[in-house]
């Protein structure tokens, strides 16, 4: 059986909260909230791990995954162009995707990550039971980043086209380096606590930002689809969860 989790067609950043109302009606999971800082902890009948979610600051948010499913877990919704970049790395386990209109399918493996700005797409990621997973997703909102490039045009112009209201899809995957590989070990094994750490966190969900845009600059990913294609729905049934 597998379990497939719809966002709500209002994009897949904005329909998170209503998403979570709907994951607990359904009983899927146990949540938490402390100031910056939230945990979801899937129900033994439904998986086992847990999902931890910090807010950095405005348009900067990290969560990190250790969890293991027992069914196949199907996350599916449609991007707005406002949704914040997706920096994905996994450290283990395998996921399946799509992203784009046509659809542009995708495996990543243990020890690879993804960069994902998909504006009007609709996007899917598939877990499979039984498989440990442990991931690092970083979210960045555009105009974070177009804060920091203040007019510089150094990055993909396919990444620049993505982060604006007109954007096309842009998606990049490679294999993790072993600076990325540093950053990762250092936010699972961060040495401090309160304001400290996430001072901490936060210089190195950055410093993992720099180091996925350079690997995008120098290995700039083919484009998915004509920008002046029209967005369209991606609607289904089912119950909901985690993004």
């Amino acid at each position: 059986m597998t379990i497939e989790l719809t966002f709500p067609r209002n994009g897949m950043q904005q329909g998170f909260p209503k998403l979570l109302e709907q994951m607990s009606s359904a009983n899927l999971y146990l949540y938490e909230i402390e100031r910056t800082e939230a945990r979801l902890e899937w129900l033994q009948e439904i998986g086992q791990g847990s999902v931890r979610f910090a807010y950095l600051r405005s348009g900067l948010q990290i969560s990190v995954e250790d969890q293991q499913m027992k069914e196949d877990l199907v996350l599916q919704g449609q991007h707005l162009y406002s949704d914040p970049l997706k920096f994905y790395f996994l450290i283990s386990g395998e996921i399946s995707g799509i992203v784009g209109w046509p659809a542009s399918p995708f495996v990543l493996q243990g020890g690879q990550n993804c960069l994902t700005a998909c504006g009007g797409d609709r996007a899917q990621m598939t877990y499979y039971a039984d498989r440990a997973y442990s991931a690092i997703t970083i979210l960045l909102a555009p105009e974070f980043l177009r804060a920091f490039l203040e007019g510089k045009s150094d990055l993909p112009q396919s990444l620049l086209r993505a982060i604006e209201p007109s954007a096309e899809t842009f998606f990049h995957a490679s294999t993790t380096s072993p600076a990325m590989q540093i950053a990762l070990h250092q936010i699972l094994h961060c040495p401090y606590e309160g304001a400290i750490a996430q001072i901490y966190i936060e210089s190195k969900a950055l410093e993992l930002v720099a180091l996925a845009l350079d690997d995008a600059k120098a290995h700039p990913p083919q484009r998915l689809q004509d920008p002046a294609r029209s967005a369209g729905g991606s609607g289904t049934r089912h119950r909901s969860a985690w993004p």
